[in-house]
């Protein structure tokens, strides 16, 4: 298993399991699908490879994403005084991969949002809410004691389905 040139996880020659990718070989999603194999991507932050685990997983038409907070690429939370910044940019890191793995926020089917203060939760819900504008995912939002970084005031979890699609055969 490597990691190919587009910074995907997998088993196959393009750096994602089975026969290909949309756009990232001959074979398509359709390939992928039929052994539901599963891809990954990570946004290679310290974190990640000290702790193993990639920021995106998809498995057929499901995805699913790591907590995700609003840091830079030293690893520092961007926007310390905003909850608002840090859930949407939060949101927006979560998207870049998916992308990589053919999805999107329109996908989005379940978030979580862990907030550290009670009094934020109208700043983070605009935030959800200026994301997703017409997708409506399902939503939870949890008051929790603290996050791994300090200076964090939320993270981000989401969820997606990718239906199947006829050029594709399954999303």
């Amino acid at each position: 298993m490597g990691r190919g040139l587009d910074g995907v996880w997998g088993g196959g020659l393009d750096g994602v399991w089975g026969a290909g990718w949309m756009g990232c070989g001959a074979g398509g999603w359709m390939g992928y699908a039929r052994g539901m194999q599963r891809a990954h991507v990570s946004t290679e932050t310290e974190y990640e490879r000290r702790n193993r685990y990639a920021r995106v997983v998809r498995v057929g038409p499901h995805v699913w994403s790591a907590g995700t907070l609003a840091v830079d690429e030293l690893g520092d939370v961007a926007h310390p005084d905003s909850a608002y910044r840090q859930t949407y940019e939060a949101f927006e890191k979560i998207e870049g991969a998916m992308k990589q793995l053919g999805a999107d926020r329109s996908h989005a089917v379940r978030t979580r949002m862990y907030i550290t203060r009670g009094n934020i939760a109208d700043e983070v819900g605009k935030a959800h809410a200026d994301f997703f504008g017409e997708t409506f995912p399902t939503a939870t939002m949890i008051e929790i004691k603290g996050l791994a970084h300090p200076s964090a005031l939320v993270e981000v979890e989401l969820e997606a389905y990718v239906p199947a699609t006829r050029e594709h055969g399954h999303g």
